[in-house]
């Protein structure tokens, strides 16, 4: 049981480098997401979609995208019997597959990013959008499907319409057990963090162990400048060395199939077990391109930090990404 579990948390650790938690299976649904900004021509395989971005057509790569999310509740994920709940998204990550040269690419959404979240009504329907943080996506909806359905669309317009065909929800409950499976994560401070631990001096290596990850993870305002960008960069020495880890193990599909028994109590996602299999091979297999961070600035409004995305550096990720230029006719 232990082995089964421990291929599927590391499983999901190769989609996002940092995963905190498990919850409960919700599906094998195909994720269309909304609201894009962008034109977008109708009825067309993906794999051929056009797109104007300020008046030039792009073609998309035919590329499959996963959304991991990462909320800040703990316990066991349950419904919250109505169209919101008490969570927050916590983490936000976009993992590219490219079927095309075989390579995957990891894209972090701060949780402070401004966006049109979606307003939902008592049918679950949306009547609506709030220009907010996109850390409220989540709790808009039932605490599960609904609302991961609805990140998803948030962070589809984050990225100007990316269609987004699966996600992963977790929470914090089980850090210190995924560390404990994975014997620690050992990582080079690049700040100094002594106000969480007196030996967590910038420079020091320290293995990150049981309860002390969280602490690392999501540490904020008391250290650094206490920024989303200031903790993200933390989270993102920890992916990679997350990724070197779990690209080292071997595991077979029927592997998969027993973790995915086991833990069906434990993880809300909306992947099949035949998407486990791709992506067992993708992380497997394809390069790994890093992580793309999407630049902006952050700004104090009404007592919240809001981040904004530099509009071309933002344009120059998704194109470089997600979209080749169509020959001209």
């Amino acid at each position: 049981m232990v082995k089964a579990r421990k291929i599927l948390l590391i499983i999901i650790l190769s989609l996002v480098g940092v995963v905190v938690t498990l919850g409960s299976i919700a599906g094998g649904y195909f994720l269309f997401a909304q609201g894009s900004k962008t034109e977008r021509a109708q009825n067309v395989p993906k794999e051929h979609e056009i797109i104007y971005i300020d008046g030039e057509k792009y073609i998309a790569k035919d590329t499959v995208n996963y959304l991991v999310v990462g909320i800040d509740s703990t316990g066991e994920m349950k419904a919250s019997n109505g169209y919101n709940n008490t969570a927050l998204n916590d983490l936000i990550c976009l993992v590219s597959f490219n079927l095309t040269d075989s390579s995957y690419t990891i894209i972090p959404i701060s949780r402070d990013t401004m966006v049109e979240v979606d307003v939902l009504g008592l049918s679950g329907k949306v009547i609506g959008s709030k220009y907010t943080q996109i850390d409220y996506a989540h709790t808009v909806g039932d605490g599960l499907d609904m609302s991961f359905r609805n990140t998803c669309r948030a962070a589809s317009k984050v990225l100007m319409g990316v269609d987004i065909e699966r996600y992963i929800g977790i929470n914090m409950t089980t850090v210190p057990l995924l560390n404990d499976f994975l014997d620690g994560v050992t990582i080079t401070l690049e700040e100094d963090l002594t106000v969480i631990d007196p030996t967590w001096e910038e420079g020091a290596t320290i293995t990150l162990t049981g309860d002390t990850c969280l602490k690392y993870l999501r540490a904020r305002m008391e250290v650094g400048d206490g920024t989303q960008i200031s903790r993200m960069r933390r989270q993102q020495v920890y992916m990679e060395e997350l990724v070197r880890k779990a690209r080292t193990n071997d595991y077979t599909f029927s592997d998969i199939l027993d973790a995915l028994h086991i833990v069906n109590n434990y993880v809300c996602m909306d992947v099949t077990y035949m998407d486990m299999a791709d992506i067992l091979n993708y992380v497997k297999t394809f390069h790994y391109n890093g992580i793309k961070q999407i630049k902006g600035y952050t700004q104090k409004n009404k007592g919240l930090i809001e981040f904004i995305p530099y509009e071309e550096d933002l344009k120059e990720l998704v194109i470089s990404t997600f979209y080749d230029k169509a020959p001209e006719e």
